[in-house]
C-alpha cells in the first residue's frame, strides 16, 4: 500500500479549499488545519521508523527557520500553518509520481522554493497583460498593477490613490469613481495559492531549484 499516495489524495483537497477560502474571505479558518494535524499523527504511527523520525526532525527544523523569517516579513498565518502541516505530513520526500529531486531534497523546503519560482511568473503575466491592453503610460506600475474600471474595484484590491497603494471602502470607491473612470490596482493573490502550486509541482515534477542547477551545469 502506497501510504504517500493516500496522504496526497487527502491533503490536496484541503489545500485547494484553503486557496479558495483565502481568495474569497482573505483568511483560512484554523479548523481546516486541525484534521490534517490529526492525520499526520496517524501516519506518523503507521510509518514510524528511525529514518522517518530523523527526517521529521530535520524537516521541522528547516521549516521553523523559514516560518520565523516569513512571520518577520508579515506573511499570513495560513501560509505558515500550511508549511508546518507539509513538514509534518511529508518528512520524507514522496516519490509516488517519480519527481526529479536531489539526494538532499527536503519536501517542505522544495514546496516553498517551487512556490517562489512560480510566483516570479506573476509579475511577468501582469506586464504582458498591460502591454496587450496598451496600458503602458506608468512604467513603475507595469509589473505590479493593472488598470480597472473604478466602479469594479473590490475591497480585496489595493488601489493606487494619492501617491500610494491602499484598500478603499465601498464609499471611497463610489467617491473616486466620480472623478476617475479607471484606476491602477494590484490584484491580490494569497501566497498559499503559490504554496499549493509549489506542492503540486514538487509531487509531480520535482525540485525546480535542483532541476535548474542541473540544467545550468
Amino acid at each position: 500500500m502506497d501510504l504517500d499516495l493516500i496522504k496526497i489524495l487527502i491533503v490536496l483537497p484541503f489545500f485547494i479549499i484553503a486557496c479558495f477560502t483565502d481568495l474569497k474571505d482573505r483568511k483560512v479558518p484554523n479548523k481546516l488545519w486541525i484534521p490534517l494535524i490529526i492525520i499526520a499523527v496517524v501516519f506518523l504511527a503507521l510509518q514510524y521508523n528511525t529514518e522517518y523520525i530523523t527526517m521529521l526532525g530535520i524537516s521541522l527544523l528547516v521549516i521553523a527557520i523559514i516560518v520565523f523569517i516569513m512571520a518577520a516579513l508579515r506573511f499570513g498565518g495560513a501560509d505558515l500553518k500550511a508549511l508546518i502541516v507539509i513538514a509534518i505530513l511529508f518528512p520524507t520526500y514522496p516519490e509516488t509520481f517519480n519527481p526529479t529531486i536531489g539526494e538532499y531534497s527536503i519536501f517542505a523546503l522544495t514546496t516553498i522554493v517551487n512556490g517562489l519560482f512560480i510566483a516570479l511568473i506573476y509579475p511577468i503575466a501582469i506586464l504582458i497583460t498591460n502591454i496587450i491592453k496598451g496600458d503602458t503610460e506608468k512604467p513603475s506600475h507595469l509589473f505590479t498593477s493593472i488598470k480597472k474600471p473604478t466602479k469594479k474595484v473590490t475591497d480585496k484590491e489595493r488601489v493606487y490613490h494619492q501617491g500610494q497603494y491602499k484598500t478603499l471602502s465601498e464609499e471611497e470607491v463610489k467617491t473616486l469613481s466620480k472623478t476617475k473612470n479607471k484606476v491602477w490596482v494590484t490584484p491580490w493573490i494569497p501566497f498559499i495559492v503559490f504554496i499549493t502550486l509549489g506542492l503540486i509541482v514538487a509531487l509531480t515534477i520535482g525540485d525546480l531549484l535542483y532541476i535548474t542547477f542541473n540544467y545550468l551545469t
